[in-house]
């Protein structure tokens, strides 16, 4: 039997919760703005030898079975009002599934690559300052900070760090509250080829760190299940609104698809899929609207020499780097709060007794 080479950073069984089973897709190709009405599912978002070999392709299939059958029974309890064919046992796997797909996807190691690098040439510049000759070290800080050194990290490597992270942190989304918006207009939810989206409205106004931590305060997590069905999870301490009174939301304001479908677009990498082609016209209107606006993820690396010790300035430094919020203010009728300002952040988590016992289980 051949191997199996292209590895798939969005699973086919994905694709078919849209498609009904079927093995065709529509696709929005971002770059150019072009549509596809009809193209294999077999050959979206998947890379040659991206998980590195065949055995590991293998365990992550038997995982994504795991993954696939929560997020089935997840529909089919959202479609039919059956609440008990989605049981508890398959919770610890959703949250899984969602911490998992946003973790792999191509988008993120392209995210994380920038930051990356800028933090290792400036641990290598410090380094070089410590341990070379002056006009030694001048010379090379010159070169790098020309351009002419950079450090780059081997995709799969990246993925596999992410992996790691994310399996590892997936408990501490037990806190968040779930909902299934169910949407009754004649709008289609699409997803892109990073469909996991994590958005903070309540601190949208904070800008000088990273608020999409699992346990940050405020969070929220979408992922389109169908083109009728999403997945949001939220911070009911801070949230209200329609989404806190039970696992379903109807929504029937074109808005809120709408609002909800531009975050895909500005979560995406190369292209947003969708089901029907009927619905070509809406998606490419939702995509001219957009498309000045539209900046792809990028996460930075700052270096904060502001630190305060009781009220004094500290005098050191502090190299950090976080993922940015998406160049979109989110706006849905059915969930809402009042947005901390930046003079009243304070680093928190949202459940200090859930980080606790999670540290103590990693040791």
């Amino acid at each position: 039997m051949a191997e199996n080479i292209s590895h798939h950073y969005v699973p086919q069984f994905y694709f078919k919760l849209f498609t009904g089973g079927s093995r065709q897709i529509c696709i929005l190709l971002l770059e150019e703005g072009r549509i596809v009405p009809s193209a294999p599912i077999k050959g979206q978002c998947a890379r040659n030898w991206f998980y590195g070999t065949v055995e590991i392709e293998r365990e992550f299939s038997k995982l994504e079975g795991l993954h696939a059958a929560a997020l089935r029974a997840l529909v089919e309890a959202a479609t039919t009002d059956d609440w008990p064919k989605w049981s508890q046992d398959h919770y610890p796997w959703l949250l899984q599934a969602l911490v998992f797909q946003r973790a792999r996807t191509m988008l993120e190691v392209e995210k994380v690559a920038p930051a990356m690098m800028a933090m290792h040439l400036r641990m290598f510049k410090e380094y070089i300052q410590a341990t070379r000759p002056t006009d030694e070290a001048n010379e090379i800080i010159s070169a790098i900070d020309g351009g002419l050194l950079e450090f780059r990290k081997n995709p799969t490597v990246t993925v596999f760090q992410q992996l790691q992270a994310a399996l590892e942190s997936a408990a501490l989304l037990t806190d968040m509250q779930t909902c299934i918006i169910r949407n009754h207009t004649d709008f289609p939810f699409v997803f892109s080829d990073s469909p996991v989206v994590f958005y903070n409205s309540y601190c949208r106004n904070i800008t000088d760190r990273g608020v999409l931590g699992y346990q940050t305060p405020g969070l929220q997590i979408f992922l389109p299940l169908t083109s009728s069905l999403q997945l949001m999870m939220f911070d009911p301490a801070v949230y209200s609104g329609r989404c806190c009174n039970g696992p379903c939301c109807d929504v029937v304001e074109r808005s809120d698809v709408s609002n909800l479908n531009v975050l895909q677009l500005q979560h995406s990498r190369q292209a947003v899929y969708f089901a029907d082609p009927d619905d070509a016209e809406y998606v490419r209107s939702l995509y001219e609207a957009h498309k000045p606006c539209l900046v792809k993820p990028e996460a930075v690396f700052r270096v904060r020499n502001d630190l305060q010790v009781k009220g004094e300035p500290d005098g050191g430094e502090i190299m950090h780097s976080f993922e940015p919020q998406l160049n979109y203010n989110l706006s849905l009728s059915f969930i809402g709060c009042a947005p901390v300002a930046p003079r009243d952040y304070v680093f928190r988590h949202r459940s200090p007794a859930l980080v606790a016992e999670h540290d103590k289980m990693k040791v």
